[in-house]
């Protein structure tokens, strides 16, 4: 647990009416890990809602087991980085796809294979030049048409499970006519998706949204404290200029 004077760093839930863009938010205890001391409040922010959408991606909704593989699609994100960092501590043989200049960092990691999708066809082409074996299970952090046809092309048939974190959830949710009504069409929608999947494709479909975990949190907090996670900031700003950092987002 944490006590009063700890530094802290935790996420808000994603449905939390308050938000975070302040100078203070009040969070569960469970929610929050203290921060250690060759960490800076910067870089432990940075950390644990990447970090626990990729936990809710990897571990709950794609099941990864230890020795299983894993392709982790945009591994230069904040998610990406986490998707894989989690799948290495779990034992899993990881694969990624990354602009070229996050390569050094994935490869630091234990990826062990590292494709610039920034090339292409480069992952279709790599896979069938190095004879990869298919992937068990597939986080798709960009969540493109075209991502998805290639992560689904990469998996076990009967038992690969491809996880996007662009579902409709997130998309159909702020509905003009309300949350209940944009979270019907959104699990409609998923509903027929993962039928689809299965039976055009003979995969598993699957979307993640983070969601708060405490035990997860205690995992992750792990991680942390053990060095073998961290998410690379780029770029600071004023809490004045917060219009300016999903601007910066938005463009990659």
């Amino acid at each position: 647990g944490v006590s009063i004077g700890d530094r802290v760093y935790g996420a808000m839930s994603p449905t939390t009416s308050r938000g975070a863009f302040a100078e203070y938010a009040a969070s569960p205890a469970h929610a929050l890990a203290r921060t250690p001391n060759d960490v800076t409040d910067v870089d432990a922010a940075a950390i644990p809602f990447a970090a626990l959408t990729a936990w809710r991606a990897l571990r709950d909704k794609g099941g990864a087991r230890a020795g299983e593989r894993v392709l982790v699609l945009g591994g230069g994100s904040a998610v990406g980085t986490c998707a894989a960092a989690l799948a290495r501590d779990l034992g899993c043989e990881v694969a990624a796809t990354a602009r070229a200049r996050h390569f050094d960092r994935l490869r630091d990691m234990g990826v062990r294979d590292v494709v610039d999708y920034t090339v292409k066809h480069a992952l279709r082409e790599t896979a069938e030049r190095e004879s990869w074996a298919p992937f068990d299970v597939a986080v798709d952090c960009v969540g493109t048409r075209s991502t998805e046809a290639q992560a689904i092309e990469r998996l076990k048939l009967g038992l690969g499970r491809y996880v996007t974190l662009h579902g409709d959830l997130g998309k159909l949710i702020g509905d003009e006519r309300g949350m209940i009504v944009g979270a019907m069409k959104a699990f409609t929608e998923y509903a027929k998706k993962k039928t689809l999947s299965r039976w055009q494709k003979d995969v598993g479909y699957e979307q993640a949204v983070m969601r708060m975990d405490p035990d997860a949190m205690v995992e992750i907090a792990r991680l942390v404290a053990d060095g073998a996670l961290r998410v690379p900031v780029g770029k600071v700003l004023d809490l004045d200029d917060i219009e300016h950092a999903f601007d910066a987002a938005r463009d990659g």
